[in-house]
């Protein structure tokens, strides 16, 4: 879902128009400013009986082969040394993090050169008879991150090819307005004390992302404390699954605030003293925002487990009887057991490895969830993720790292 802004507006106006006129495009702007998002979304308003879509993502390996391939396959012979997209079509290619390819020995890079010269010249060379191939009826929307974080600064040359439009973060006023939006269209159907409240959460969840960017830097020891307004989006995602069922009261809706705080920060601390400062900064914010008390809210001042593990119809519901979800996952471990060419494992459900195969379960069930663990070896870690796999149904599949281990295996 996206909610128009002034600025977003804006946005999509310069690119729509500078494409349809066959003008080049580069969003530059830090992480989390919109602009994949943007970039798609303008895509998706353009006729799909004029134009073929076709959108690459850059990394460190991509090298211009394998960046030709990709323009290649999308395209179709017309005459001997000219290739134009398929079905008479025009074509326009989204390029998303453009200066991720790595510098050669020289300090090019080899697979933006080829970008450069096909806006220069309109071909580029067969790779097998070092002929031309003109290639027509393309255009180019692309984007990138500021450099930094094996994020390269590109060639003035190549980016003086480019209609340049610089993404900046909303306005905090904007930003609430976006996320109060979404929240308050969920919350129409709840009781008044919880239907008035979107507002008020939307600051608190703001502010508190604020305090811990600021808080929290990234350290050689902890690299992941990075934080970006998908942070904030995170949080979102967790509160709009909220059921008027189930949240019956304000008290109830601050619990699933703490849970989704939680999980979108303090999962990611590794000290006792950066989970101390967290609860602090959350007591802080339950105290000005709401006028609530930590441990009035958590009693025993421990956060509260918010799943949808065990129930049919998926309802997000806060597990309150410990021993009830430990037998479910002691079940679901007896079946993973049982079932033919899996892998036996012999799991003791300890209370940390309860809570930390609902969060695993929490990440594999969000739309585009991706997870990173981190810990030491023999921490059960690919354990309680075969066994999270496992209870929502997702096939999990292992590569096994070897010495010789490279690309083309990868590939395999």
């Amino acid at each position: 879902m996206i909610v128009p802004t002034v600025d977003t507006i804006r946005y999509e106006y310069l690119i729509h128009n500078l494409l349809l006129n066959k003008h080049q495009v580069l969003l530059v702007g830090a992480i989390g400013t919109g602009k994949t998002t943007i970039a798609e979304n303008v895509l998706k308003k353009l006729d799909s009986s004029l134009f073929n879509i076709l959108i690459v993502h850059m990394s460190a390996q991509t090298t211009s082969k394998m960046l030709q391939d990709i323009f290649e396959i999308n395209l179709e012979k017309r005459t001997k040394t000219i290739y134009v997209p398929m079905n008479g079509r025009k074509m326009i290619t989204l390029i998303d993090d453009m200066n991720m390819p790595n510098k050669d020995t020289y300090g090019s890079q080899p697979s933006l050169e080829l970008i450069r010269m096909w806006i220069d010249y309109e071909f580029w060379y067969d790779r097998k008879t070092k002929g031309t191939r003109f290639v027509k009826d393309m255009c180019l929307l692309t984007a990138m991150g500021s450099p930094g974080g094996g994020r390269h600064q590109i060639s003035q040359r190549l980016q003086s090819r480019f209609n340049l439009i610089n993404m900046t973060f909303p306005f905090e006023h904007e930003i609430c307005r976006i996320f109060s939006t979404m929240l308050s269209q969920k919350l129409q159907s709840f009781d008044d004390d919880i239907k008035y409240l979107d507002q008020t959460i939307t600051k608190a969840t703001i502010d508190l992302y604020q305090t811990i960017e600021k808080k929290y830097l990234p350290t050689p020891t902890k690299i992941h404390y990075t934080f970006n307004m998908r942070d904030i989006s995170r949080m979102f995602e967790g509160l709009l699954l909220c059921h008027k069922i189930i949240i019956t009261n304000k008290v109830e809706f601050l619990r699933l605030w703490i849970h989704e705080a939680h999980r979108v920060y303090s999962d990611r601390f590794m000290t006792t003293n950066d989970h101390e400062l967290f609860i602090k900064i959350l007591s802080e914010k339950l105290a000005f925002y709401f006028d609530q008390v930590y441990h009035n809210v958590c009693y025993n001042r421990e956060a509260p487990i918010y799943s949808d593990i065990m129930r049919k119809d998926g309802v997000y519901e806060e597990i309150r009887d410990y021993d009830k979800l430990k037998l479910f996952l002691e079940q679901n471990l007896q079946q993973y057991n049982e079932t033919p060419l899996m892998l036996s494992m012999d799991l003791v459900m300890f209370r940390d490895a309860v809570l930390n195969i609902c969060r695993i379960i929490r990440v594999l069930r969000r739309p585009r969830g991706n997870l990173l663990l981190l810990g030491i070896g023999g921490s059960g870690r690919q354990s309680l993720v075969r066994l999270a796999a496992f209870i929502c149904d997702i096939v999990m599949f292992q590569i096994e790292i070897g010495r010789r281990y490279g690309y083309g295996e990868f590939k395999e």
